[in-house]
């Protein structure tokens, strides 16, 4: 607490020594509104986020107008850190089942971009008592992803667009898909399903990184750029040595925000965090350069 209040007391006073410094009163103003509008515009995106955040469910459902109990079940598990892929499961059950009897299912999913096709297969029980035929326990599939890779966190959303098709081709009415995933949300406006006559049935989704975690990645790494700008305006030879050793220490152990999040490195919030130190150590540089004429301190 005493740390967090003696951090807000500094940057507070950071803040009002460079509006002193800023002679001309329209220039204050205008200072004064850009820092409003920022603090707004982060109020009601980390709202926006939270709101999303939620609202939105873990499950998404598609059925047809058949009442039969017959789904397809799909839980996505895990984001793959290198490949744009995501292990999940899949459960089949089929209620009233009256054809005959089957051993096994073999589940197919289509090939997409390098990726091949995927059979997985599925065996299966029969009660006959209930006529009741499902798969034994959940069974292993890998989806792939058209879009999104984890080395783009935070911005690594993925969307889904594939098709799923049964041996022998047995119909089912319900289709779920559960969103297992931790750091994503799934939103139920995106879930599609389109039937072919054939039996195959295309399904479509998308996982979204989770809102607030964007938002607080970004507004960590605008503050990083205004704290930088801050520190380089500091002309006390001792102040500035030990916020710069301060703010490189600081810069990476922002990464240790999002160690349950992030699983590879180098991350687009890896590349932004070395940008942002590199430009501090090119202005200092070049602070030190400009400033033989009139000696710091």
């Amino acid at each position: 607490m005493t740390f967090g209040l003696n951090f807000m007391k500094t940057s507070a006073s950071a803040i009002w020594k460079r509006l002193k410094s800023c002679g001309n009163w329209l220039c204050r103003k205008a200072l004064v509104l850009l820092i409003l509008i920022g603090a707004f515009a982060f109020l009601i995106s980390a709202f926006n986020a939270w709101r999303v955040q939620t609202s939105q469910g873990t499950m998404c459902l598609q059925q047809s107008q058949a009442t039969t109990l017959r789904y397809l079940d799909i839980r996505v598990k895990e984001q793959h850190p290198v490949e744009p892929t995501f292990s999940a499961q899949v459960f089949l059950h089929f209620a009233d089942f009256g054809e005959k009897p089957i051993q096994q299912l073999t589940l197919i999913r289509s090939a997409q971009d390098h990726y091949a096709r995927l059979t997985t297969r599925l065996p299966v029980t029969y009660e006959p008592t209930s006529k009741v035929l499902e798969t034994t326990g959940w069974r292993d599939l890998s989806l792939v992803a058209a879009s999104g890779l984890h080395s783009y966190f935070p911005f690594d959303d993925a969307s889904f667009d594939f098709n799923l098709q049964l041996d022998p081709p047995l119909t089912y009415h319900q289709i779920f898909v559960y969103n297992h995933v931790p750091g994503f949300v799934i939103d139920c406006s995106d879930f599609r399903v389109r039937r072919k006559e054939d039996g195959t049935v295309d399904i479509s989704f998308v996982l979204q990184r989770s809102p607030l975690v964007g938002v607080m990645a970004i507004s960590l790494a605008i503050a990083s750029v205004v704290f930088m700008l801050f520190i380089l305006r500091l002309n006390n030879v001792e102040s500035l040595a030990t916020s710069v050793a301060s703010f490189f220490f600081s810069m990476w152990s922002l990464r240790g925000i999002f160690s349950s999040e992030m699983r590879v490195f180098p991350t687009l919030f890896d590349f932004w965090l070395l940008l942002v130190c590199m430009m501090m150590l090119v202005l200092l540089c070049l602070k030190a350069v400009t400033a033989r004429a009139k000696p710091l301190g």
